[in-house]
């Protein structure tokens, strides 16, 4: 009955619905004079499930306060203003999103108006706004509510948390409002709303997809969040410290990075919005600027002159918990792309291209190291998430398996289709010479190709000093041709050719045998003393267990003996080529070639 003339003489907010309550106890008024003057009533409760006041709004607010012990009414007669104190009370609320929520209020003051003043402690079980659900909900701070046209809510000095926040996309595993700078929250018939100057929050376990988990300090700047999207935008900050990465099995050291966003209503009144960060900052090992798109149908990703700077940081020190044999030490890559997301009959798609610009990189595969990285990679991405790379050349300066393979050169592209890499036009520098392969493919599925590989003048004396053959001397070169067949880790070679080069060459060979010795050993090493040969044949044979087989055929004179007698002789040469690479490569330091080629 009386609910009309509250809301006359502005006791109550307009769109109040019901405001129901029960007030026992003694008051006390006192009147001294008809001049205007204040008016203090003071009322003293007792405990009792009768004690309550409800409220209700057109906002779908309904609030129910078990009641405080001691209320003071204050107000200046005649006038019809008013303002309501108490200490201590609890209470409950709902609103049409959130269903149940557990309140302590404290120093409550209210106006007539209806503004209240307050110090909260708010509990809410469970939640969820527009498709995202939260668990343990809880809420401190100084608030400010205002009913008068529409419920605000102003909260300051506040601290929230809350746990197990999921959506169709992502999950985060818990959320903490470490502090803020006017922050206010308004409840209105579109849904909630949020705004503020500065907003610190820590996220634990952001999962976006089955394998990006994220833990981030993010800061959001002069910001406006609406539960429907719309009206939301602002600037963002998330801080290298105590940020954390995770892709699969590996951990990634996070960029220090900052941007803005903005949700927004296309032509079409769908959401659609905009994303812009800078990663790093000047001096740091990662940089680039990263753009997105957010339309109802697809997604666009822009990257700008993004720069990863392995001089600053190793690969395996940016990747924690690092699991491979391979590491990238030195150099930069730069990415330059625009990609984009939309749905396909198989779920999401992406296409667009990039391009990879590699700049003098260098790092080791176990003890192979690669130095001198170079070269552009054109990627794109086909529909059925089908990628392209190449072709492209690529350099490497030096490769140093033991022994060097210097000025590398290759053709490469790539199929994801059939995951299949395409070799053209490889060639390297090896032992005073050159070898070069007749274009192949490469099978990724089962790491095999079939190559023919040319050897063109290649040096005997730095193959004999590379054997470490004793007492043994030879000039001249070789060439030929080797058909290599790789399965996995494993090389094998049938049927290879090597021969010597015109005019051939000298072998001296003088293990300290006397001349006396007439039997076929000391009759070949007479020969091989001082052989001035013409020709030189081999058969190559690389097996599995990597034992290189050289049969040899020498055709030749020794003017020391006989220079009009020919000498021919077959030879076997057999050794173990990875124990020969293993020793070798155990002789040298990995820094150290690194930073003489870099």
């Amino acid at each position: 009955a009386t609910l009309e003339l509250l809301r006359e003489l502005n006791f109550i907010a307009d769109d109040a619905l019901e405001m129901l309550g029960r007030l026992n106890g003694p008051a006390h008024l006192d009147i001294e004079t008809d001049d205007a003057a204040e008016v203090r009533v003071l009322v003293t409760l007792a405990r009792s499930a009768e004690t309550a006041i409800s409220y209700a709004s057109a906002d779908g607010l309904r609030l129910q306060t078990a009641g405080a012990e001691v209320y003071e009414l204050a107000t200046t007669y005649p006038a019809l203003t008013w303002r309501v104190t108490a200490g201590s009370l609890s209470a409950s609320a709902a609103t049409d999103i959130i269903k149940n929520i557990g309140l302590q209020l404290n120093t409550l003051v209210c106006d007539s108006g209806l503004q209240c003043h307050m110090v909260l402690d708010a509990s809410i079980p469970s939640v969820t706004i527009d498709g995202t659900s939260a668990r343990e909900v809880s809420v401190t701070g100084q608030l400010t509510a205002d009913f008068a046209d529409t419920l605000r809510v102003t909260l300051e000095a506040a601290s929230m948390s809350a746990k197990a926040l999921l959506s169709e996309s992502w999950s985060i595993a818990s959320l903490q409002l470490v502090k803020q700078q006017d922050l206010a929250v308004l409840f209105s018939e579109a849904g909630l709303e949020a705004s503020g100057k500065s907003l610190h929050l820590q996220l634990q376990d952001l999962k976006v997809g089955t394998d990006l988990v994220a833990t981030l300090p993010l800061t959001l700047r002069d910001f406006s969040l609406a539960s429907d999207g719309l009206r939301t935008a602002g600037g963002f900050d998330i801080a290298a410290a105590g940020a954390s990465l995770t892709y699969g099995a590996s951990s990634v050291v996070v960029p220090p990075a900052s941007g803005s966003f903005k949700l927004f209503a296309d032509q079409d009144d769908a959401l659609a919005g905009e994303v812009h960060a800078t990663l790093g900052s000047s001096g740091q090992s990662l940089q680039g600027v990263v753009n997105i798109a957010l339309d109802p149908d697809r997604t666009t990703v822009q990257v700008d002159n993004a720069s990863l700077d392995f001089d600053k940081s190793a690969l395996s020190k940016r990747l924690k918990r690092w699991p491979h044999a391979w590491d990238v030490v030195a150099g930069r890559a730069l990415v330059q792309g625009e990609f984009e997301i939309s749905d396909g009959p198989d779920g999401s798609e992406m296409t667009g291209s990039a391009e990879v610009s590699l700049i003098e990189l260098a790092g080791h595969y176990n003890d192979i190291v690669a130095a001198g990285i170079s070269g552009k990679l054109p990627i794109r991405l086909k529909a059925s998430n089908n990628i392209l790379i190449g072709p492209e050349t690529i350099r490497v300066e030096l490769l140093d398996v033991g022994v060097p393979v210097e000025k590398l050169h290759a053709v490469v592209a790539f199929d994801g289709n059939s995951n299949i890499a395409h070799i053209d036009d490889l060639g390297f520098a090896l032992l005073g010479g050159t070898v070069a392969a007749a274009p192949f493919s490469y099978r990724l599925q089962d790491a095999s190709a079939d190559l023919n590989v040319r050897l063109n003048a290649i040096q005997l004396p730095l193959m004999a000093q590379l054997a470490d053959f004793e007492d043994i001397e030879v000039t001249g070169t070789v060439s030929g041709e080797l058909p290599v067949e790789i399965e996995g880790t494993n090389v094998r070679i049938v049927d290879g050719k090597l021969a010597s080069d015109a005019p051939g060459g000298v072998i001296r060979y003088s293990p300290g045998a006397t001349s006396t010795d007439t039997s076929a050993l000391g009759l070949a090493t007479k020969a091989l003393s001082n052989l001035h040969y013409e020709s030189l044949t081999s058969d190559v044979t690389y097996t599995r267990a990597g034992d290189l087989i050289l049969k040899m055929r020498l055709k030749g004179s020794n003017p020391e003996y006989d220079p009009l007698q020919p000498v021919i002789l077959n030879l076997g040469i057999e050794n173990n080529i990875p124990q020969l690479l293993r020793s070798l490569q155990a002789s040298r330091d990995i820094e150290d070639i690194i930073e003489q080629r870099h």
